[in-house]
């Protein structure tokens, strides 16, 4: 029997790819929620597949910058796009998702920091992972 290590990290500084771009600056957090589809069958067998998966992220609402994370979701309601997000900046291991862009909301208000806004991506992962 073999006992992995068990690796895990603070979580400081994540990547984000769309496409050739990063925006890993564009984000303060990233959370990926799968939603899994089961079925059962009259003999009790049970099958488990991906399902959708939402994609929640914050962002900062660069209004300004034509290149910002904000603008592209914001000029590109309904494009399609591949999202790839790493974890950890200088891992190998990403989760990518395909899923269609949205027009975030604005928000204004009278305040020292820059805004935030949350945006809600739905799509499917790009590859089931496989158990060997």
């Amino acid at each position: 029997m073999t006992v992995p290590a068990n690796t895990a990290k603070r979580t400081k500084r994540w990547k984000l790819k769309i496409g050739a771009d990063e925006y890993q600056g564009h984000t303060s957090a990233i959370a990926i929620n799968p939603n899994p589809v089961t079925w059962q069958g009259g003999d009790d067998n049970t099958l488990t597949d991906d399902g959708d998966v939402q994609v929640q992220l914050t962002v900062a609402q660069d209004t300004a910058n034509a290149a910002s994370l904000y603008r592209l979701c914001h000029d590109n309601p309904g494009q399609a796009a591949v999202l790839e997000v790493f974890p950890h900046y200088d891992d190998e291991f990403s989760v990518t998702v395909n899923t269609v862009l949205v027009r975030p909301p604005l928000n204004l208000a009278r305040a020292a920091q820059i805004p935030e806004v949350q945006i809600t991506l739905t799509g499917s992962y790009l590859t089931a992972p496989e158990i060997p």
